[in-house]
């Protein structure tokens, strides 16, 4: 792995080693928790509803408000096509800066990429949705939960592959089209509209999270750099979506490629690069705060499976 950090370099890099070759026991023996390496990028851009706080981080400039979105965003429109499936939340069109001028190279250059309206996960696929899959024989993997629980905890130890399957199942269910997000889509669903460097104030559990707004390494939740939080347990953003960043890391469509040269400018996945890593997004409950931006990315071998790293799904819409 890249970026500078305070965390031993092996932690880092052993994510990368063997990508195609390694298991979980693997990963979990040369990785300790199997944690991607917290990136040293400038500060949180995390976007709650209701009233808003500013932090004073410098640099997130770069990652603008789509250009077709009002000030104030209209309620979300919400859809679940199945019993089991998971909720999703419209996403409307619009444009929009993506990228990052002030973080590292694989960030830039910041380009203009219009996103036609989606359908995208209002939280990170969760363990009840995931055995739902194994149940009806649409998954062959069952991940472990490494005892944190399953339930409405967002499932782990899902590899790029294993998320293929569930995709492939959701689509056959439900008749509509399933797949994991392309990268630019990600970055502007969990933009949500944002305007400005603001966090959202508050939280879903006060009493559980005092004033909580992520589960990261030093966010202030009860789950800090400890295991994954329950979905939906700290406020939504702009467009109604829970847990972009922080918690798990998520699995993009994209295939892997430092920077943006060539990048689709149709919000549509990049399939040039490096096709044995994916795009990972939204930083998980182990790294720093300063390090969850909606702009940073980072990747991983297809086949590697970790207790930091889940996915929320999208499909066409209408």
């Amino acid at each position: 792995m890249r970026k500078t950090s305070a965390w031993p370099k092996s932690r880092a890099e052993n994510r990368d080693d063997g990508e195609n070759q390694a298991t979980d026991s693997q990963t979990r023996a040369a990785g300790g928790r199997g944690a991607l390496v917290a990136r040293a990028a400038l500060a949180i851009a995390i976007v709650g509803g209701g009233a808003y706080w500013y932090l004073g981080a410098p640099g997130l400039g770069e990652n603008a408000a789509p250009e077709n979105m009002a000030a104030k965003l209209p309620p979300a429109q919400t859809l679940r096509d199945c019993d089991e499936c998971p909720e999703m939340v419209v996403v409307p069109v619009g444009t929009f800066q993506m990228g990052s001028n002030n973080a590292d190279s694989d960030e830039k250059p910041v380009h203009q990429v219009s996103i036609r309206s989606f359908a995208v996960g209002r939280y990170e696929v969760t363990f009840e949705q995931w055995d739902a899959c194994v149940a009806a024989g649409g998954c062959s993997h069952k991940p472990e939960d490494r005892n944190w629980g399953r339930g409405k905890r967002p499932v782990i130890h899902v590899n790029w592959y294993d998320v293929q399957e569930y995709v492939k199942w959701l689509s056959r269910r439900t008749g509509k089209s399933y797949r994991l997000l392309s990268e630019a889509e990600w970055e502007y669903a969990a933009l949500g509209g944002a305007r400005s460097q603001v966090f959202g104030k508050g939280n879903a559990n006060a009493n559980a999270n005092a004033n909580a707004n992520a589960n990261c390494d030093g966010c202030g939740s009860r789950w800090d750099n400890k295991q994954t939080a329950p979905v939906g347990s700290f406020q939504p953003n702009g467009f109604g979506l829970h847990d972009t960043l922080g918690n798990v890391w998520e699995w993009t469509q994209d295939c892997w490629k430092w920077g943006y040269l060539d990048a689709p400018a149709d919000g549509s996945a990049g399939t040039s690069g490096n096709c044995f890593r994916r795009v990972l997004r939204g930083g998980s409950w182990f790294v720093r705060p300063r390090d969850l931006r909606s702009a940073n990315r980072d990747r991983l071998g297809t086949t590697i499976r970790g207790e930091d790293v889940g996915f929320r799904v999208s499909r066409t819409h209408p």
